[in-house]
């Protein structure tokens, strides 16, 4: 297994941002009230991120159970003062007995079945390796770029060493909080001598590592190949500054070709890379181990970047440099002129844009010598000829999307391609080739597509469950698609996680294909297998959230492999840190377990300036949650053997908080990150990759224009402001980012802080609000001290023109922003410290609901009111937004609970319904909060 490591989020109903420093589960264990005061410092335990769900003590302690979401328990936490108790580590059945732990293993695991127990035995797991030949002990590209950093450890000569750093240049020491390498992927195959081999794929730092397992008791370490460009010369900010130049091998998807299938007669090595949309080829050669990681410290440096484009080009080689058979050597024209193992860069190929998971998934056929993409956000297959790894073409692009919206699939929509598999079916001429599509409805089952492998024939479709994810062949007639199922994405809903497995027959060369679902239910287990949450739970099943007790909800899985023979099926359910076999024969589970518990070694913190792998911090060791995406299968003597890729995966939170309230009203608030779009006080040596901007706005946009289809109102909150009087003014980066955005989509209103004032400047439609003078005051600038003078401002504004807009009030006192809601009004007041209203101010939504008889349709404005709507705007207030301090702190609340707070009123206080949106650590005190509902005294 590789031991990724996987964990919850709000799509998972877990609950999002539901403390100051939680998303979802994860927690640093310095913030998690951590027992142990020396362990749980900084440059110790404390930013390691871990969870506060099983096996932990926090959740069973805190709700007594642990099906609770997150808001209840940080409730129920704090009421009950529970600490993280990072001592008590008993057993793995004891899941609230206390103990630290950390998410995702760092390392690959062998386990073991006998074929008749009902567990995997641990063998082997490759410890902290992972870590030392990514910094803790190999040198790392042709500038040994950690070498001073090992020697004399500080920040300054840690800066350009890339351990545990998932950018170029490094952020050393970057990912030590958060699953350091983060294995993502792994396969095994069979060298011409009999050697077994593994290769891990290391998502975050990038490269592959390979192991001999031929004794799976004690494998053998053998190469660790990172085909990445560091880019630590000053011409990589500059000259070399495009994507092209990052390389950035973290591959998510690997695949084996043994000698005998390989078009040149030896074997080869595909790894695929989500996020440069790369597939990349190495052959596997022995030799003397390599002197360092193989990466590059520069451009001007990397043998993987051709000469004419700024690098050496000495990577690159001719397909008859690598054939060594006879027969293949005559077949390429070749003219003729031992030690470990190891992976050599041959060539690759890119099929999409930077960081667009063009390159998700990947399959090889033998039979025409050419490898599957899987492109995800393309919806797509990409046909990749191999016959000459040195020189790889595409042969054609297979639109998936296309073949499945059709009436013989249900005119099925795909929002994206997952994983792809080849099956070799006796019958037929050719192979079959299976794509996983996941629907544009998230709570709707997915497709597979088949395809002849030759002549790309769409052969037809099939329904599947709900989001699959993964996907395996047993190489014969027989594939099996891995549904995630998981929550709806606003924590709504959960859907069951489940496994489908197809068959295939071919009758006069024709083939038929069968697909049956399997929950994970009692009816799909062997007798006495399937018991309730509770026991699973005790056997290291992680079921935790609000649907804990319901395991066909609770369960994830993720990713899947047949053993040798086909007879069984080993899937891994990743955030539930645990496996389930499946006897292909039988058509049942035989048995669902949590994977064995292991002590960690590793760097755990980001925030020490040295390289530091320990197995003990503060006289505390840490159990590993070893999390796989993904797992393999091989055979030795009989015995079955599965290695897993430790990722570690927890479920977090995210920045959209859609709210439906009692009349159906629907209030959409988008929280964004300005900084990344404004760099302005961005530090030089944080200067922020244009693909993350990018990757940003097109979110706000496909955000933005979901939200504009059945929202009444529309808001959008961050940081730093757009349009100011005060002393930071108004950012130019995001006027021209975000404003067109607003008018193209009807925005009402931005929230920002950031400068210490009150104000509201209006421009267009939008209203563009400041609250930061909650916890102190700045200055406005000089040529807006007339609105100080306007004596009556909580009854009239008076408009000073500006060319960023119309500023209706701006102000240093104290105080925070209140905004009632009705369905066709918006009454915003800015509140001082002794409770006056400074400012008050009236709006219509943008955009008004229209009611077609088919839901909400949107029109413009004019401002004229209907007599509904007139009367609308005088009922009773529907919602309270208010936003106080440094745009830190947004509360959405039950309107009467906050008439009553604000203005006195004695109405019958309600109970709340409550959301908390805490996207920086910004906050303040609000006195008095006996009397508000816990979420808001947080």
């Amino acid at each position: 297994s590789a031991n990724e490591g996987d964990t919850r989020d709000g799509e998972d109903m877990i609950g999002v941002d539901a403390g100051e420093n939680v998303e979802g589960e994860e927690i640093r264990m310095g913030d998690a009230d951590c027992d142990c005061d020396t362990c749980c410092d900084d440059s110790n335990l404390g930013r390691l991120l871990t969870t506060v769900f099983m096996p932990s003590n926090v959740a069973q302690e805190a709700c007594g159970s642990q099906t609770c979401n997150a808001e209840t328990l940080w409730t129920a936490k704090t009421n009950a003062a529970t600490q993280y108790r990072t001592s008590s580590y008993i057993a793995l059945d004891a899941y609230a007995d206390g103990g630290a732990y950390t998410i995702g293993g760092r390392s690959i695991t062998i386990w073991s079945w006998d074929g008749s127990s009902d567990s995997l035995a641990m063998v082997w797991d490759s410890g902290n390796k992972m870590e030392m030949v990514t910094g803790g002990e190999k040198k790392i590209s042709d500038a040994d770029l950690c070498a001073l950093c090992l020697s004399a450890p500080s920040s300054a000569n840690c800066a350009n060493c890339p351990f545990n750093s998932d950018e170029a240049p490094p952020a050393f020491d970057d990912r030590s909080d958060a699953k350091g390498p983060e294995p993502e992927c792994v396969t095994t195959g069979v060298m011409p001598d009999g050697t077994i081999l593994a290769f891990a794929g290391l998502e975050r730092t990038g490269g592959i590592i390979t192991y001999d397992v031929s004794n799976p008791a004690s494998p053998v370490y053998q190469d660790f190949l990172n085909v990445r460009n560091w880019k630590t010369a000053a011409e990589d900010a500059t000259t070399y500054s495009s994507d092209y130049y990052n390389l950035n091998d973290g591959p998510e998807s690997l695949v084996f070709v043994n000698a005998d299938d390989s078009p040149i007669g030896r074997p080869l090595v595909a790894a695929a890379t989500p996020l440069a949309g790369r597939l990349s080829m190495y052959i596997i050669e022995e030799g003397t181990e390599r002197e360092d990681d193989g990466s590059c410290s520069s451009t001007a440096t990397c043998p993987y970047i051709p000469e004419e484009a700024g690098g050496t080009g000495e990577a690159y080689v001719a397909a008859c440099d690598i054939i060594e058979d006879a027969e293949k050597r005559a077949e390429f024209g070749c003219v003729d002129d031992t030690d470990v193992w190891k992976l050599r860069w041959v060539g690759d190929y890119t099929v999409g844009e930077w960081d667009t998971d063009a390159a998700e998934h990947i399959a090889y056929d033998v039979n025409t010598e050419q490898i599957f993409v899987a492109n995800s956000a393309g919806a797509a297959l990409h046909v990749l000829n191999i016959h000459d790894p040195t020189t790889i073409s595409e042969s054609s692009l297979l639109d998936v999307a296309a073949d499945l919206n059709s009436a013989a699939c249900g005119n099925f929509v795909a929002e994206s391609i997952q994983s792809v598999a080849v099956a070799n079916v006796d019958g037929y001429a050719h192979a079959i080739v299976a794509a996983a599509a996941v629907s544009d409805d998230e709570a709707a089952n997915g497709y597979l597509a088949f395809y002849n492998g030759f002549n790309y024939e769409f052969l037809g479709c099939l329904e599947v469950g709900i989001k699959p994810e993964g996907i395996a062949a047993d190489g014969s007639s027989k594939i099996a698609c891995i549904n995630e199922g998981s929550a709806a994405e606003d924590g709504s809903a959960d859907y069951p996680g489940a496994m489908s497995m197809c068959d295939v027959t071919v009758s006069n060369g024709t083939p038929t294909f069968t697909c049956t679902t399997y929950e994970f239910t009692s009816a799909n287990f062997v007798t006495g297998a399937f018991t309730d949450a509770a026991t699973f739970r005790a056997n290291g099943v992680r079921l935790y959230g609000p649907t804990g007790d319901d395991v066909r909800l609770d369960v994830e899985p993720e990713g899947a492999a047949f053993t040798a023979d086909g007879q069984y099926l080993v899937v891994a359910l990743q955030d539930n840190n645990a496996y389930a076999m499946w006897d292909v024969t039988l058509g049942k589970f035989l048995f669902m377990k949590g994977f064995d518990l292991m002590a960690a070694e590793m760097d755990a913190s980001d925030r020490d300036d040295a390289l530091n792998i320990a197995s003990s911090w503060g006289g505390e060791t840490v159990q590993k949650l070893v999390m796989p995406d993904q797992i393999a299968s091989f055979t030795v003597d009989g015995t079955y053997y599965f290695i897993s890729a430790n990722e570690g995966d927890t479920r977090d939170g995210e920045d959209t908080y859609a709210f439906t309230l009692e009349d159906d009203t629907k209030i959409t608030i988008v929280v964004i990150d300005t900084p990344t779009i404004a760099t302005y006080e961005t530090d030089a040596t944080e200067i922020v990759p244009q693909f993350e901007i990018n990757d940003q706005l097109d979110w706000i946009e496909a955000t933005l224009a979901d939200a504009v289809q059945d929202s009444h109102w529309i808001f959008v909150m961050g940081h730093y402001p757009i349009l100011s009087v005060a002393e930071h003014g108004g950012t130019q980066e995001l006027q021209d980012a975000l404003q067109p955005l607003f008018e193209k989509y009807s925005v009402d209103a931005y929230f920002c802080g950031h400068d210490h004032a009150l104000q509201h400047v209006h421009q267009e439609y939008t209203q563009y609000y400041t609250s930061g003078a909650g916890a102190k005051v700045g200055r406005l600038q000089d040529t807006w001290l007339l609105v100080e003078a306007d004596s009556d401002r909580e009854s009239t504004s008076v408009p000073i023109p500006t060319t960023n807009g119309d500023v209706y009030f701006a102000s240093i006192e104290s105080g925070f922003g209140v905004h009632l809601l009705t369905k066709y009004n918006m009454r915003t007041e800015f509140i001082g410290t002794d409770g006056q209203v400074l400012y008050a101010h009236e709006t219509p939504p943008r955009r008004k609901c229209v009611d077609t008889g088919n839901g909400c349709s949107k029109k413009h404005n004019t401002g004229e009111t209907s007599s509904d709507e007139e009367a609308e705007m005088t009922a009773e207030v529907i919602a309270a937004i208010v936003v106080a301090a440094l745009a830190g702190f947004l509360v959405v609340t039950g309107g009467a609970y906050a008439y009553k707070k604000y203005y006195g009123i004695e109405d019958e206080k309600r109970p709340l319904t409550t959301h908390d949106v805490i996207p920086r650590d910004d906050h303040v005190e609000l006195g008095d909060v006996s009397n508000l509902a816990p979420s808001l005294a947080r």
